[in-house]
């Protein structure tokens, strides 16, 4: 497949399959304080918590398929969860009350 002026050749993508992609839970959130992450089949994860800028806040190793962060440290706001295991990467908004 070429592109409108016919200098660049594409391969045609027929369908993505996302039926793999592991799905995670993030609960309560909004949180006061503790804050639980079930990650469901994903194994040997690693969880980044952080800021609104994307400032590193602190990573973790998950040792099971679910966890408990502990954010009464944190100010309220806004936060990003970044679980990284493999090939497979998942970013969720967290809210701190």
């Amino acid at each position: 497949m070429n592109d409108l002026n016919e200098k660049n050749d594409y391969s045609k993508v027929v369908s993505v399959s996302r039926s793999n992609v592991s799905k995670i839970k993030i609960y309560p959130n909004p949180t006061n304080n503790l804050l639980t992450i079930d990650l469901g089949n994903m194994q040997h994860a690693t969880v980044t918590f952080l800021d609104i800028l994307g400032r590193v806040m602190f990573n973790k190793e998950s040792q099971t398929n679910q966890m408990t962060l502990d954010l009464s440290n944190f100010e309220s706001g806004i936060y990003m969860l970044e679980v990284k295991s493999k090939n497979v990467s998942i970013q969720e908004k967290v809210i701190k009350q």
